[in-house]
């Protein structure tokens, strides 16, 4: 069964986090075999999902979250 760009563009998130099946990835390969906006369209996607695992300093915490946290802890003996 040949799948239309809507089924495409539907299943594009499935098929980057390898969650589709045998039948639905092939069913995915076969529509990009023909479909030239459905390329660009992965392609921008995996542009998108690349630019957003840029790893991001971790944020310092603020005292009063600290402070916050340390009282939730037992007194140390």
């Amino acid at each position: 069964m040949i799948i239309t760009c809507p089924t495409f563009v539907a299943r594009v998130t499935a098929m980057q986090e390898a969650a589709l099946g045998p039948l639905q990835r092939a069913q995915c390969r076969v529509h990009l075999l023909y479909c030239r906006d459905c390329q660009r369209y992965l392609q921008q996607m995996e542009q998108i999902t690349a630019a957003a695992r840029v790893e991001q300093p971790p944020e310092e915490p603020d005292a009063a979250k600290l402070d916050a946290l340390k009282k939730l802890l037992p007194p140390r003996s």
